[in-house]
């Protein structure tokens, strides 16, 4: 399990495409905010923030997608394939 983690603050997400990463062989399954059941949300009432950033990140290393890899390495190349911040 790999976790794709934002290397930017409060930044936008322009785009998320897991489709290149999938066809790596070891890449199992990709999970984004869209797969979260229920609310996407946690934390204190005041302070509630998402468990999966849907179209922005107001922290680094909010997470933005988990991965389920085979090897730690795929999960690093998958990565630079997945997200497009600004």
């Amino acid at each position: 399990m790999s976790l794709v983690l934002s290397r930017k603050a409060h930044a936008r997400i322009l785009n998320v495409d897991p489709s290149e990463a999938l066809q790596l062989a070891g890449v199992h399954s990709y999970i984004g905010h869209k797969d979260v059941q229920g609310q996407n949300i946690c934390g204190f009432p005041d302070e509630l923030e998402e468990i999966i950033a849907t179209d922005k990140v107001s922290e680094q290393c909010s997470l933005m997608v988990v991965i389920h890899v085979s090897k730690m390495t795929l999960g690093f190349t998958c990565e630079r394939l997945l997200i497009l911040l600004r």
